[in-house]
């Protein structure tokens, strides 16, 4: 699920700031979920998919397009 966070946020166009600063988290929370060092709980999930325009289902399993 990091990787989708991290390459979700890249095709968003966001720094990691702007994703936190959108989703209501710290920069180092950014930090942590896409290196995979904690993991997210529901209500982030929810936040970090109002900021990145996508569901949960898409931010769970999302595959970037070849």
């Amino acid at each position: 699920m990091h990787h989708n966070l991290r390459s979700l946020r890249h095709e968003a166009g966001l720094t990691q700031k702007a994703l936190a600063d959108k989703a209501g988290v710290s920069r180092d929370s950014v930090i942590r979920h896409e290196a995979g060092e904690t993991k997210l709980d529901e209500a982030t999930i929810l936040a970090y998919c109002r900021a990145l325009g996508c569901t949960p289902n898409i931010l769970l399993n999302y595959q970037q397009a070849s």
